[in-house]
């Protein structure tokens, strides 16, 4: 029997299927053009957080730049050797300073010179202790490769009995770098290998559970090698190559998985191939597409936002988005064209097989990337589980897909909460307020150096600067600027020295040095840092001087009074994040209404909807204040405590959750609708709806766990709040939610659920969930290979 498309994604996956190769062929062509770009035109990323409008911060480094340039040179990197049994006086001493002098100088690792207090008898680049020194060293090109210089820094650590170590500007962004392409494989492994497990459970066949990962990889890499194009042309965070693979992963993985589950759903009720496909794309695709859109619309409120960081993140999650849907509206029907029910191959003895080696396999990756050893444990365990499996020939996954399951503990749960459904909703609802009002306690800041890997060269050498050198900061200075038409005046300078008196009485600032251009039209106040750049303590101290200090001292003057630095950019990132925060929410928020509005044709739906995804994602907040800032559980899950969260994580969670959040709510809430349009029934839609979404759902969230998780394994703590974060609130979204809130509020409304005002009655039926489903199959036997 065949079945005619209506709808366009129900077309699109009858094209797709009945001309499978031109699509595979197609598909192939664009995923080798994205090697190539990715292999012979790589993009330039960078790991600054720049502004793309001017705050306080960037107009004070621009007259800095334009009428104050610096004219000595500062030291690119800050080279420290110590020792614990001899001091700087010592010969042994001298001589180990001296053989790394002459073997950096000889070396070609972009070195033009490197000092030492053998040759310039300063004694700030001795210890307080006299067993440490610092040698400064330049490069000859600033911006040029600093791998060479570290390899040659990394040789001498420990040789001798000396510690050696490196850090500054670009060694500390080559750390990030190399410590985010660790975390990058340490998420892909971990989410990849539970991803496989969670299919495997789900679809009980090897084949079956290949293919969503086969669509996130094509996804992911077609999404990468755009950037790469897109990279010669606008600067992007090399962090955005992080977000792709984490989001396309959890995307690109659920969004077939749906699909394919309603494919073998419908080759179940004994509907031929080719109809089976048509099904799947009139009703799983469309809610796929709608799923993606609402994505995309959410993720399109970084791009509001002016900042590299933001508009990076959101254009690479976006892009993998799309991709990701438009494969599986094409390839993925292209593919169950070509393999019909062979996508059940793989069952029996050779899957458990697989998967116990790929277990195993799995376990010696992770001890070579610094994976926790209950890690690696439970993947060898899990392999052995499954080796016995094997032998004795027992298949657990053996057993077909049928539309009347129950559902399980879900529908369970959904009923007995659908019996006293105020009393659900008051306790659940009054839990998640609760944990959503340990947010109001966060501290917004950066992760700066002291955030990296202790073992790192940086990180040591930021550490032993700060606790053993009193005249010398790794980090730059803030910079107080004074703009006027002439800064000599008897008010100006008087008013610069009442500031110098003020700085020093303060305690938060180092000392202070002044300097004068040669026009008399700008001075600028260097004052060293004393706390970390994203620290509570320089925070603090940069508000001060703003909002106090040169107010009340500049206030009588004509000068322009700016404050620029390190801090003070955190700040101005700081303030942006707040002040683009509620134009965000208002945007994403309103779009997910209408766009939910046109969906489903109710006003009740998309309004329970936002107000369920804000609760989700309040409860993730509070979660993720309290592990990371507060402490709470940080050690059991190997995360780094710290005096404040990133100021850009929030609202970037917000933005990526609310968008994910709403995939379970369309795919949930279309089989509630496509029931209830054919029967009027509300109880018995709301447990459809639950029953026959129960294991999709589960596996989905599953899997978008198991990815956020992996990226939350990684050493760099601003990865380590974005996949706790992100795989809480999944969590808390299909359970807490899908079982009890969206069961019991709609047991409550009943028939109001579905309430369109009249006014709106002229909106157009988009019908997510379509009803060609209902049709009746023929009586013919299905064929296995069909």
């Amino acid at each position: 029997m065949s079945t005619t498309p209506s709808g366009f994604t129900g077309k699109l996956a009858s094209l797709s299927a009945r001309h499978p190769w031109i699509t595979v062929i197609a598909w192939v062509a664009i995923i080798v053009s994205a090697i190539s770009a990715i292999l012979f035109s790589p993009a330039e990323f960078n790991t600054d957080f720049n502004f793309t409008n001017e705050p306080e911060a960037v107009q004070g480094s621009q007259l800095l730049d334009e009428r104050l340039p610096s004219s000595e040179p500062a030291p690119d990197e800050f080279l420290v050797v110590s020792s614990s049994e001899h001091t700087v006086e010592d010969a042994e001493f001298q001589a180990f300073v001296g053989e790394i002098q002459g073997s950096l100088m000889e070396s070609d690792a972009n070195i033009e010179t490197v000092a030492s207090y053998l040759q310039v008898p300063d004694e700030s680049l001795i210890a307080d202790d006299g067993q440490a020194t610092i040698l400064p060293v330049f490069l000859i090109d600033s911006n040029g490769s600093i791998g060479a210089y570290m390899d040659l820094v990394d040789g001498f650590d420990e040789a001798q009995g000396f510690d050696v170590s490196t850090g500054g500007n670009n060694s500390i962004n080559e750390t990030f770098v190399e410590t985010s392409e660790r975390d990058l494989i340490t998420g892909e492994t971990i989410g990849v290998s539970m991803a496989l497990i969670v299919l495997v459970v789900v679809f009980g066949t090897l084949v079956a559970a290949g293919i969503p990962l086969l669509m996130a990889i094509f996804a992911i890499t077609i999404s990468i090698g755009s950037t790469m194009i897109i990279g010669q042309f606008m600067d992007l965070s090399l962090f955005v190559i992080n977000m792709m693979v984490m989001i396309g992963l959890a995307v690109g993985i659920d969004y077939s998985l749906f699909i394919l589950g309603r494919y073998r759903e419908e080759r179940q009720k004994g509907f031929d191939k080719a109809t089976a496909i048509i099904h799947a794309g009139e009703t799983a695709s469309k809610a796929v597409f709608f799923s993606g859109l609402t994505v995309v619309i959410a993720l399109t409120g970084m791009l509001i936002i002016p900042s590299n960081l933001f508009n990076s993140l959101g254009l690479g999650a976006i892009i993998v988005v799309i991709v990701s849907v438009l494969a599986t509206l094409t390839l993925l029907p292209a593919m169950l064209g070509m393999l019909g029910d062979r996508i059940d191959s793989g069952r029996g003895r050779v899957l458990l097989g697989v998967i116990a080696v790929a277990l195993f396999g799995f376990s010696f990756v992770f001890r070579a990337l610094g994976v926790g050893d209950y890690f690696i444990w439970t993947y060898i365990g899990l392999s052995g589980v499954f080796a016995v499996l094997t032998i004795i020939g027992y298949d657990p996954f053996h057993r077909s897909i049928d539309s009347t399951e129950t559902g399980g503990i879900w529908t369970w749960i959904s009923a007995r909460v659908m019996a006293h459904p105020l009393v659900s909703v008051v306790v659940v609802g009054t839990i998640m307020i609760a944990l959503s009002a340990v947010y109001f306690t966060i501290e917004l800041g950066e992760s700066g150096i002291e955030t990296l890997p202790e073992e790192a060269s940086a990180s040591r050498t930021f550490s032993t600067i700060g606790e053993r050198f009193s005249g010398i900061s790794l980090q730059a200075p803030n910079v107080v600027v004074v703009d006027a038409v002439d800064v000599q005046t008897d008010d100006i300078t008087t008013a610069i020295e009442q500031m110098t008196e003020t700085l020093a009485a303060d305690g938060a600032f180092g000392p202070a040095e002044i300097q004068v251009n040669d026009e008399g039209n700008l001075a600028a106040i260097e004052v060293a840092a004393l706390g970390a750049t994203g620290s509570s303590r320089s925070i603090e101290s940069i508000e001060r001087l703003r909002d106090e200090y040169i107010p009340d001292i500049f206030g009588g003057t004509e000068a322009n009074v700016l404050v620029t630095g390190p801090s003070a950019y955190t700040v101005d990132f700081n303030n942006l994040v707040n002040d683009y925060t509620p134009i965000v929410f208002l945007f994403v928020l309103g779009m997910s209404f209408l766009l939910l509005l046109l969906a489903f044709r109710s006003i009740v739906v998309p309004l329970k909807s936002v107000l369920m995804n804000l609760l989700s994602v309040g409860a993730a907040y509070g979660l993720l204040v309290a592990v990371f800032q507060h402490g709470i559980g940080n050690e059991i899950f190997g995360f780094q405590q710290v005096e404040r969260i990133d100021s850009w994580v929030p609202l970037l969670m917000f933005t990526i959750l609310f968008g994910l959040s709403m995939d379970y709510h369309v795919f949930l809430l279309s089989r509630v609708r496509e029931r209830y349009d054919l029967t009027k029934d509300n109880t018995g839609s709301v447990m459809y709806g639950v029953r026959t979404t129960a294991s999709m759902i589960t596996g989905a969230a599953l899997i978008m766990v198991a990815v956020f998780s992996g990226f939350s394994m990684g050493e760099l703590v601003m990865f380590q709040q974005i996949g706790f974060g992100l795989a809480v609130a999944v969590i808390l979204d299909a359970t807490v939610v899908r079982s009890i809130l969206v069961p019991a509020s709609m047991k409550m409304l009943g028939d109001w659920n579905w309430y369109l005002p009249s006014w709106l009655q002229w909106l157009p039926e988009l019908n997510v969930e379509g009803h060609s489903v209902q049709q009746q199959p023929d009586p013919e036997p299905v064929s296995a290979d069909d």
